[in-house]
């Protein structure tokens, strides 16, 4: 490893010392990469990519429970579930009803538990929690799970959880500078490197953020899975009972300074 590592720098050192010693009369021609335009330019310059993260405390944390169901479906239009005190199938609804009620008793507000059922696949119950603590969110976990009754044949499949922020833009802003100066730190260790200096930015480019969700402006998808015998939620990642409620962003730019 170490001598692979030893002649990606040499390698690097050599192709940045071919094009230094270009005479200053002559034009340099950076070969275009994917996604950025062509560029040529009569002074010598270097490259670097920078990287920069952002975290910031969550405003909302959204918690997905999906349950199994063992019933069969007895209505095209409508999820059921089969009661064990009778041959009777209750809509989803009712069965879930004391799941609500748990969370409502805990101060969860009506308008943020959203049950989600069709006949085409098994319910959802999404529970948005603002302001989140690690501490909140576990209790509204631990309440869905107690709350669930054992008799009839709804089962926690598994739990996704996400978190964001209402302005994403301050977040944006911090996980940029700190890429440019990660960008301007990298070229100036280089020039230092070479015995050369750091000139004017002659080009920039900013790529998008990442690490965010599209279900939200900007944010984080963070979990582990209840288990591995049943599939992740294409929505939520699985939720993580040690993760910190917070949002991280990163992003990334390319920046190419001329050499004086």
């Amino acid at each position: 490893m170490r001598r692979i590592a030893a002649f990606r720098l040499v390698s690097a050192a050599i192709a940045i010392a071919l094009l230094i010693g270009e005479t200053k009369n002559s034009t340099a021609q950076i070969s275009p990469t994917p996604g950025t335009p062509q560029m040529i330019t009569n002074q010598r310059a270097i490259t670097v990519v920078g990287q920069g993260l952002a975290v910031a405390p969550a405003d909302t944390a959204k918690i997905e429970f999906r349950f199994g169901n063992r019933a069969p479906t007895d209505q095209p239009t409508q999820a059921t579930v089969a009661s064990a005190d009778s041959n009777l199938a209750l809509p989803v609804e009712i069965a879930l009803q004391p799941v609500v009620d748990a969370l409502v008793a805990i101060k969860v507000p009506l308008g943020n538990i959203q049950l989600q059922s069709s006949s085409l696949d098994n319910p959802k119950l999404v529970v948005q929690v603002n302001k989140p603590t690690r501490d909140r969110v576990q209790e509204v976990v631990k309440v869905v799970t107690k709350a669930l009754s054992s008799d009839n044949n709804l089962f926690i499949q598994g739990i996704g959880a996400e978190y964001g922020v209402k302005n994403c833009v301050p977040l944006e802003r911090t996980a940029r500078r700190a890429a440019l100066r990660d960008a301007l730190t990298q070229a100036q260790i280089i020039a230092f490197d070479l015995g050369i200096k750091v000139g004017d930015i002659l080009f920039v480019t900013v790529y998008p953020s990442f690490g965010s969700p599209a279900s939200s402006s900007c944010g984080s998808k963070v979990g582990v899975p209840v288990s591995s015998i049943f599939s992740v939620s294409e929505s939520m990642p699985p939720y993580d009972p040690s993760a910190n409620p917070e949002v991280k962003l990163r992003m990334q730019v390319s920046i190419t300074y001329g050499i004086q």
